[in-house]
């Protein structure tokens, strides 16, 4: 039977949800004007790095202002993961402690052409949007 109070505590419930789904959601990196490419960066396969590349419009010039960060996305850390099984392999992990977005490095600087870094694509324009 739901009484006054059940309500009030499934509706707080409910609140808390919904604040933690809008507070936890991908965050967009860039202004509708610009380009971006985000894709796996280093070593990610123990700690899973990213690179963000977003790039401004281009200028009279050919060049164009190119924001750069190297981060590590919000993670879980287990302080122990057991894992049982030789067919089907099952893991239980218990402890741990949660880590928030790590930016690490963060640039801002200006391209051309000629001079895009190794490793880098060329210019991405508004509304590119590449997720690897």
């Amino acid at each position: 039977m739901l009484t006054p109070r059940r309500v009030v505590g499934i509706l707080a419930a409910i609140v808390v949800l919904v604040g933690c789904g809008i507070g936890w959601s991908a965050r967009a990196a860039a202004d509708p004007g610009n380009g971006c490419e985000r894709i796996n960066w280093g070593l990610h396969i123990l700690t899973p790095q990213k690179r963000t590349i977003c790039d401004g419009p281009r200028r009279a010039d050919g060049s164009w202002e190119r924001w750069r960060q190297l981060w590590t996305p919000a993670h879980y850390v287990p302080l122990r993961t057991t894992c049982s099984g030789s067919y089907f392999i099952s893991c239980s992990t218990t402890g741990g402690y949660y880590v928030d977005d790590q930016i690490w490095e963060e640039n801002t600087y200006v391209v051309f052409d000629h001079n895009v870094l190794d490793g880098e694509p060329g210019w991405l324009p508004a509304g590119t949007a590449v997720l690897r």
